[in-house]
């Protein structure tokens, strides 16, 4: 048996060089579980920083998988029908130079209504631009929907990294066919929910680009309790599985 093992992997080494020229490579082999602990035989996606795919097929038996990966690349997992157990998350191929055989398993959750698959500070503090970070997981989450076009999406956006103090604002009124100035009060919920909502057309912007249709989203605000104040979780945007339809 030992022989026959080593024989196959002399067999596959050459292979797996020719298919990744130029490049040297890591064997990773594992395996997929629920978090029960159950195997899972599903369709993957692996994306690299720069969006190339490796897609492969884990084992509907056992949950096992192999394939080999460049060295010194960021990969992000993506499962049709599934989630990783804490949401999108990325690992890295250690480049060191020579071919090399590593073990990694991965935790899913199967998709459901209500699902939360993504929590992050996507915005930069105090600010409605997107953060590097936050295109980079708008690309990953891309290829989830492609993969999962029978879902559609809860963004809740909130606004937990920036105070807001009631102020007031001068306008101009019209008053029996006469321009008057009125000075409005403008409460600091208001003044968020105008903030929240500037975040939501940066955001809608960004998924416009990326051709992710915005009819699979709905965009909800999220008021904090006491919005003169900053809150400890700069989490800023929420994705939730919001329905699953039949295809």
């Amino acid at each position: 048996m030992i022989k026959k093992k080593l024989l196959l992997a002399l067999f596959f080494i050459p292979f797996i060089a020719l298919s990744f020229q130029g490049s040297t490579v890591t064997l990773i082999q594992g395996f997929i579980y629920d978090e029960s602990g159950n195997p899972v035989g599903a369709d993957i996606k692996f994306i690299n920083s720069v969006g190339k795919k490796i897609m492969l097929k884990s084992n509907s038996k056992d949950g096992s998988f192999q394939q080999p990966f460049v060295q010194g690349e960021k990969y992000f997992p993506i499962f049709k029908g599934y989630v990783l157990a804490n949401g999108f998350e990325s690992f890295e191929v250690i480049k060191t130079g020579k071919y090399e055989e590593i073990t990694r398993n991965f935790t899913v959750k199967r998709i459901q209504s209500n699902l939360n698959i993504m929590s992050e500070a996507f915005f930069k503090d105090g600010d409605s631009i997107l953060s590097a970070d936050a295109k980079e997981y708008l690309r990953v989450f891309k290829e989830f929907y492609n993969y999962n076009k029978n879902l559609t999406f809860r963004a809740v956006i909130s606004a937990p990294d920036k105070a807001f103090k009631p102020t007031s604002r001068k306008v101009q009124v019209k008053v029996k066919n006469k321009t008057r100035t009125k000075t409005i009060k403008i409460s600091s919920k208001d003044l968020e929910s105008d903030f929240i909502q500037s975040r939501i057309n940066q955001l809608t912007k960004a998924l416009k680009e990326l051709e992710i249709p915005l009819s699979t989203f709905n965009f909800e605000k999220k008021i904090k309790t006491n919005p003169s104040k900053t809150a400890v979780n700069n989490n800023n945007l929420e994705i939730y599985i919001d329905q699953i339809k039949n295809l």
